[in-house]
Protein backbone atom coordinates (compact mmCIF):
# COMPACT_ATOMS: atom_id res chain seq x y z
CA UNK A 1 0.00 0.00 0.00
CA UNK A 2 1.09 3.57 -0.64
CA UNK A 3 0.73 6.25 2.01
CA UNK A 4 0.60 10.01 1.76
CA UNK A 5 2.86 12.26 3.82
CA UNK A 6 0.61 12.01 6.88
CA UNK A 7 0.67 8.22 6.75
CA UNK A 8 -2.86 7.80 5.44
CA UNK A 9 -3.36 4.77 3.26
CA UNK A 10 -4.15 5.29 -0.42
CA UNK A 11 -5.90 2.63 -2.43
CA UNK A 12 -3.47 0.94 -4.76
CA UNK A 13 -4.39 -1.61 -7.37
CA UNK A 14 -2.28 -4.66 -8.11
CA UNK A 15 0.29 -4.28 -10.89
CA UNK A 16 -1.87 -6.03 -13.48
CA UNK A 17 -4.91 -3.91 -12.66
CA UNK A 18 -2.80 -0.72 -12.73
CA UNK A 19 -1.63 -1.56 -16.26
CA UNK A 20 -5.22 -2.29 -17.32
CA UNK A 21 -6.43 1.02 -15.91
CA UNK A 22 -3.60 3.01 -17.50
CA UNK A 23 -4.14 1.40 -20.91
CA UNK A 24 -7.91 1.83 -20.65
CA UNK A 25 -7.63 5.52 -19.69
CA UNK A 26 -5.17 6.13 -22.54
CA UNK A 27 -7.76 4.56 -24.87
CA UNK A 28 -10.49 6.88 -23.55
CA UNK A 29 -12.33 4.47 -21.25
CA UNK A 30 -14.44 6.70 -18.99
CA UNK A 31 -15.25 3.85 -16.57
CA UNK A 32 -11.54 3.30 -15.84
CA UNK A 33 -11.04 7.04 -15.40
CA UNK A 34 -14.02 7.20 -13.03
CA UNK A 35 -12.66 4.27 -10.99
CA UNK A 36 -9.35 6.09 -10.47
CA UNK A 37 -11.12 9.40 -9.81
CA UNK A 38 -13.44 7.93 -7.18
CA UNK A 39 -10.68 6.01 -5.44
CA UNK A 40 -8.17 8.85 -5.24
CA UNK A 41 -10.08 12.15 -5.27
CA UNK A 42 -10.57 12.47 -1.48
CA UNK A 43 -7.06 11.37 -0.44
CA UNK A 44 -5.55 13.73 -3.05
CA UNK A 45 -7.75 16.60 -1.78
CA UNK A 46 -6.49 15.94 1.76
CA UNK A 47 -2.91 15.99 0.50
CA UNK A 48 -3.46 19.22 -1.47
CA UNK A 49 -5.16 20.84 1.53
CA UNK A 50 -1.97 20.43 3.58
CA UNK A 51 -0.08 22.27 0.86
CA UNK A 52 -2.47 25.11 -0.04
CA UNK A 53 -4.32 25.38 3.32
CA UNK A 54 -7.74 25.99 1.78
CA UNK A 55 -10.30 23.26 1.10
CA UNK A 56 -11.78 24.88 -2.03
CA UNK A 57 -8.33 25.51 -3.52
CA UNK A 58 -7.31 21.93 -2.75
CA UNK A 59 -10.36 20.61 -4.58
CA UNK A 60 -9.64 22.94 -7.52
CA UNK A 61 -6.07 21.62 -7.68
CA UNK A 62 -7.20 17.99 -7.72
CA UNK A 63 -9.96 18.72 -10.27
CA UNK A 64 -7.37 20.43 -12.46
CA UNK A 65 -5.01 17.45 -12.20
CA UNK A 66 -7.76 15.01 -13.17
CA UNK A 67 -8.89 17.31 -15.99
CA UNK A 68 -5.35 17.51 -17.37
CA UNK A 69 -5.03 13.74 -17.07
CA UNK A 70 -8.14 13.24 -19.17
CA UNK A 71 -7.17 15.82 -21.79
CA UNK A 72 -3.66 14.36 -22.11
CA UNK A 73 -4.58 10.73 -21.53
CA UNK A 74 -3.00 9.48 -24.77
CA UNK A 75 0.44 10.62 -23.58
CA UNK A 76 0.03 9.76 -19.89
CA UNK A 77 3.12 8.01 -18.52
CA UNK A 78 3.12 6.34 -15.11
CA UNK A 79 6.56 5.37 -13.81
CA UNK A 80 5.53 3.84 -10.50
CA UNK A 81 1.88 3.69 -9.39
CA UNK A 82 -1.18 5.67 -10.39
CA UNK A 83 -1.49 7.04 -6.85
CA UNK A 84 2.15 8.15 -6.74
CA UNK A 85 1.88 9.73 -10.20
CA UNK A 86 -1.22 11.71 -9.26
CA UNK A 87 0.29 12.64 -5.89
CA UNK A 88 3.26 14.16 -7.71
CA UNK A 89 0.97 16.02 -10.10
CA UNK A 90 -1.09 17.43 -7.21
CA UNK A 91 2.08 18.49 -5.37
CA UNK A 92 3.45 20.22 -8.48
CA UNK A 93 0.13 21.91 -9.28
CA UNK A 94 -0.16 23.10 -5.67
CA UNK A 95 3.35 24.54 -5.80
CA UNK A 96 2.55 26.32 -9.07
CA UNK A 97 -0.57 27.82 -7.51
CA UNK A 98 1.35 29.00 -4.44
CA UNK A 99 4.10 30.50 -6.63
CA UNK A 100 1.49 32.42 -8.62
CA UNK A 101 -0.07 33.72 -5.41
CA UNK A 102 3.33 34.91 -4.17
CA UNK A 103 3.94 36.74 -7.46
CA UNK A 104 0.67 38.61 -7.05
CA UNK A 105 2.01 40.11 -3.83
CA UNK A 106 5.44 41.11 -5.16
CA UNK A 107 6.49 44.70 -5.68
CA UNK A 108 5.57 46.17 -9.09
CA UNK A 109 9.21 46.60 -10.16
CA UNK A 110 10.04 42.98 -9.39
CA UNK A 111 6.98 41.67 -11.23
CA UNK A 112 7.80 43.88 -14.25
CA UNK A 113 11.16 42.08 -14.54
CA UNK A 114 9.39 38.72 -14.66
CA UNK A 115 8.17 37.19 -17.91
CA UNK A 116 4.81 38.40 -19.18
CA UNK A 117 1.71 36.53 -18.13
CA UNK A 118 0.32 34.34 -20.91
CA UNK A 119 -2.72 35.79 -22.62
CA UNK A 120 -5.86 33.72 -23.22
CA UNK A 121 -4.73 33.43 -26.86
CA UNK A 122 -1.37 32.01 -25.70
CA UNK A 123 -3.13 29.51 -23.45
CA UNK A 124 -5.51 28.50 -26.25
CA UNK A 125 -2.59 28.00 -28.64
CA UNK A 126 -0.75 25.89 -26.06
CA UNK A 127 -3.93 23.89 -25.44
CA UNK A 128 -4.37 23.30 -29.18
CA UNK A 129 -0.76 22.17 -29.42
CA UNK A 130 -1.17 19.73 -26.51
CA UNK A 131 -4.43 18.37 -27.93
CA UNK A 132 -2.80 17.84 -31.32
CA UNK A 133 0.30 16.26 -29.77
CA UNK A 134 -1.88 14.00 -27.66
CA UNK A 135 -3.72 12.77 -30.76
CA UNK A 136 -0.53 12.38 -32.77
CA UNK A 137 1.28 10.51 -30.00
CA UNK A 138 -1.63 8.10 -29.93
CA UNK A 139 -0.99 7.38 -33.61
CA UNK A 140 2.65 6.37 -33.04
CA UNK A 141 3.60 2.76 -32.47
CA UNK A 142 3.53 1.84 -28.77
CA UNK A 143 7.34 1.54 -28.71
CA UNK A 144 7.82 4.81 -30.58
CA UNK A 145 5.45 6.64 -28.22
CA UNK A 146 7.07 5.19 -25.11
CA UNK A 147 10.61 5.98 -26.31
CA UNK A 148 9.57 9.53 -27.21
CA UNK A 149 7.88 10.14 -23.84
CA UNK A 150 10.70 8.61 -21.82
CA UNK A 151 13.19 10.86 -23.56
CA UNK A 152 11.28 14.15 -23.68
CA UNK A 153 8.94 13.90 -20.71
CA UNK A 154 11.04 11.85 -18.29
CA UNK A 155 14.38 13.18 -19.56
CA UNK A 156 16.00 9.75 -19.88
CA UNK A 157 19.13 9.33 -22.00
CA UNK A 158 19.34 7.05 -25.04
CA UNK A 159 21.32 4.59 -22.92
CA UNK A 160 18.75 4.54 -20.12
CA UNK A 161 15.90 4.01 -22.58
CA UNK A 162 17.87 1.29 -24.36
CA UNK A 163 18.46 -0.50 -21.07
CA UNK A 164 14.78 -0.15 -20.14
CA UNK A 165 13.62 -1.78 -23.40
CA UNK A 166 16.62 -4.05 -23.96
CA UNK A 167 17.47 -2.37 -27.28
CA UNK A 168 20.59 -0.72 -28.67
CA UNK A 169 21.29 2.98 -28.17
CA UNK A 170 21.18 3.51 -31.93
CA UNK A 171 17.74 1.88 -32.13
CA UNK A 172 16.52 4.40 -29.55
CA UNK A 173 18.01 7.23 -31.64
CA UNK A 174 16.32 5.97 -34.82
CA UNK A 175 12.97 5.60 -32.98
CA UNK A 176 13.24 9.19 -31.71
CA UNK A 177 14.11 10.59 -35.13
CA UNK A 178 11.17 8.79 -36.74
CA UNK A 179 8.75 9.80 -33.95
CA UNK A 180 9.83 13.46 -34.16
CA UNK A 181 9.47 13.41 -37.94
CA UNK A 182 5.93 11.97 -37.72
CA UNK A 183 4.87 14.41 -35.01
CA UNK A 184 6.27 17.37 -36.92
CA UNK A 185 4.52 16.33 -40.15
CA UNK A 186 1.26 15.86 -38.23
CA UNK A 187 1.52 19.30 -36.59
CA UNK A 188 2.18 20.90 -39.98
CA UNK A 189 -0.78 19.06 -41.56
CA UNK A 190 -3.05 20.32 -38.76
CA UNK A 191 -1.83 23.90 -39.23
CA UNK A 192 -0.32 24.09 -35.74
CA UNK A 193 3.17 24.64 -37.16
CA UNK A 194 4.26 26.14 -40.45
CA UNK A 195 6.50 24.22 -42.84
CA UNK A 196 9.94 25.77 -43.15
Amino acid sequence: MTHDRRGQQLRVWGAAREHELIDAIRAGDEAAYTEVYQALFDPLCDFAFHLVRARDLAQDVVQDVFGRLWRRRAIWVVHDTIAACLHRAVRNRSRDLLRRERRKHQSPTKSMRMARTPTPADELEASDLWDALSDLLGSLSPRGRDVFLLHFQSDLTYEQIGTHFGIARNTVRVNLIESRRRLLRGLIRRGILEAS
